[in-house]
């Protein structure tokens, strides 16, 4: 203990030995420097010599000059590295690519799916206003028949977006027990246009189903022009998935008046049907309760020309259905090539 109480300080004899503690060192200077020693002939802070120059090294060159014919050259390539793991070496023959699909939608092949869709809205109109007119003339002496036929025809007009214009001839039948049934509305105007195309020919002349003589419509665009190309021919139909026309249409119009949801003419159903000089086989079924986003338009060829379908579910519209519809197809399809022979054949010679 010191005279103040506290414990003395150990001894350096107790901790180093008998010694004592080592001597400290020191750089080579005379500099204290901690623990550290340095190596020998090393010296950390050597004195300046004023008679010493600096002295560019003999591989260095401040400002090299690229040759001239490697001034503007392009990047080397680079080294040749070892393929993937998923790919097979190059020696290794690989397949051919798959041979693209030729393109189908070719301005032509826009502007068939455009006609198209233009019969369809065009059949849809025609067969709304034949539903109103047959509801309002039922039981009367003009009461119309629940079938018709329209012609499509097409003439050039620059202010339409494709060039062309769609204008339709029609004919409705008065009611009566010979423009009930569709088939043999059909099979007689076939005979009819048949009769005429063969009169016509014998006479040195061509027959124009629109008249003047043998007309077979009496409704439609009456301005068309007498040059219009026929592109195709339809029917309206007002004979539903409901029941016959008839049935349908008398059932609304005999219903009680208390009944708590009467239906109107603007809750009946049609159909139409269209041969294009192309093969399209169109079927339009136009029903108010149809769920949004179902035009009820089906075909046989494309209807949207920016899509490719690997399955075409009506590429036999003309097979299906009842018996019924099948028949309508096959007379359909008779009266088409009559017209189509006489009028576009004629046309082209």
């Amino acid at each position: 203990m010191d005279d103040r109480g506290r414990p003395a300080a150990s001894q350096p004899a107790a901790e180093y030995g008998a010694e004592g503690p080592p001597p400290r060192r020191t750089s080579p200077a005379g500099t204290a420097s901690g623990n550290w020693t340095g190596q020998p002939g090393y010296d950390p802070d050597p004195p300046f010599d004023a008679t010493r120059r600096w002295t560019r090294p003999s591989t260095y060159e401040s400002d090299p000059q690229p040759a001239a014919s490697q001034r503007w050259a392009e990047p080397p390539p680079p080294r040749s590295q070892e393929p993937p793991p998923h790919l097979p070496p190059p020696d290794v023959p690989q397949a051919p690519p798959a041979p693209t699909e030729p393109d189908e939608y070719g301005p032509q092949e826009r502007v068939w799916v455009d006609l198209r869709l233009q019969v369809a809205s065009r059949l849809r109109g025609v067969n709304a206003r034949h539903c109103h007119e047959a509801f309002d003339r039922i039981g009367k002496r003009n009461a119309l028949g629940p079938h018709g036929v329209v012609l499509f025809y097409t003439t050039p007009d620059q202010h339409m977006p494709h060039g062309y214009r769609l204008l339709i001839a029609t004919r409705l039948f008065l009611a009566g027990p010979e423009s009930d049934d569709l088939p043999r509305v059909l099979h007689d105007l076939s005979r009819t246009a048949a009769g005429n195309v063969a009169r016509a020919t014998a006479q040195g002349r061509r027959w124009d189903p629109r008249g003047p003589e043998g007309s077979m419509v009496n409704g439609g665009d009456l301005d068309m022009p007498r040059d219009a190309s026929y592109v195709g021919v339809g029917v309206t139909t007002l004979d539903s998935d409901e029941g016959p026309w008839h049935t349908v249409a008398n059932s609304v119009r005999s219903q009680p008046l208390n009944t708590p949801r009467p239906r109107s003419v603007f809750d009946l159903s049609g159909q139409g049907l269209a041969w294009l000089i192309d093969g399209t086989a169109l079927r339009m079924v136009r029903d108010p309760h149809r769920r949004l986003g179902d035009d009820g338009i089906t075909s046989n060829r494309r209807l949207d020309a920016s899509r490719r379908w690997p399955y075409d579910p009506y590429a036999d519209l003309t097979e299906q259905g009842d018996q019924w519809l099948r028949a309508a197809w096959a007379q359909l399809a008779g009266l088409h090539r009559i017209l189509t022979e006489h009028l576009v054949a004629g046309r082209q010679a």
